[in-house]
C-alpha cells in the first residue's frame, strides 16, 4: 500500500490506508463505596500516626540528657535536637557554699556557682535556665547573682554567677541547665 506524506491527501481513486487503531475508552470508574472510603481514610490516618510515632521516638532518643561531673572546671555541650545550629558549651568556674553549716543560726544558706557559657553553634542562641536538685530531693531555681545575657551570639562567651537559696543542711545533688521541657535534653552536672 502506498504511503503518502502527512497532511497530503491521496490522489483521487488511490487506496486509502486503514485508520489507525485506537485503544477503546475505558469505562468510567465505579464510585467508591463507603467501606472503601473508610478503609482509605483509615490507612492514611494510620500512616500519619505511625510516622508521627517514629518521629517522636527519634526526637526522644536523640534528646537524651548529657551528664557530666559536678566539679570545678567540668564542662559539657548541649545541642538541642542534635543539630549543629545551636550549641551551648557550659563550664563550671566556681562552686561555693555547698557544705553544711550546722553551727549557723540561720535556717537557710546560699550556694553560689560560677558558670561560663559559650555559644559554639552557628546561630545566636538563648541560654537555658538553671535548676538545682538538693540532697533533700527538692528542685531549686537559680537566682542570678551576676547577669547572663538573654541572647548569646554565635561564637560569643559570657560568664555569670548563679545563686541558690536553700535550707542550711542541703547540698547539691545535681545542677541542670537547659530548656527543662519533657522532650528536650538538659545538661546535668552530677555530684560525685
Amino acid at each position: 500500500m502506498a504511503q503518502y506524506p502527512p497532511n497530503v491527501p491521496p490522489p483521487y481513486g488511490a487506496p486509502v490506508p486503514p485508520p489507525a487503531r485506537y485503544s477503546p475508552v475505558p469505562p468510567p470508574p465505579k464510585p467508591l463505596s463507603r467501606g472503601r472510603i473508610a478503609l482509605i481514610v483509615g490507612v492514611l490516618v494510620g500512616g500519619l500516626l505511625l510516622s508521627g510515632a517514629v518521629t517522636l521516638l527519634n526526637v526522644v532518643r536523640t534528646n537524651a540528657d548529657v551528664h557530666v561531673p559536678l566539679v570545678v572546671g567540668s564542662s559539657g555541650t548541649l545541642a538541642p535536637g542534635g543539630q549543629g545550629l545551636q550549641k551551648m558549651q557550659v563550664t563550671l568556674a566556681t562552686i561555693g557554699g555547698n557544705t553544711s553549716s550546722p553551727n549557723s543560726a540561720a535556717p537557710i544558706k546560699q550556694i553560689t556557682v560560677g558558670v561560663t557559657l559559650e555559644n559554639t553553634g552557628r546561630v545566636p542562641a538563648t541560654p537555658g535556665t538553671w535548676q538545682m536538685r538538693g540532697s533533700d530531693g527538692k528542685e531549686y531555681r537559680a537566682l542570678t547573682g551576676s547577669p547572663l545575657p538573654l541572647v548569646l551570639a554565635a561564637g560569643a562567651k559570657s560568664s555569670g554567677q548563679l545563686v541558690f537559696i536553700v535550707p542550711r543542711d542541703v547540698t547539691i545533688q545535681n545542677l541542670s541547665y537547659g530548656p527543662h521541657a519533657p522532650l528536650n535534653a538538659n545538661l546535668v552536672f552530677d555530684a560525685p
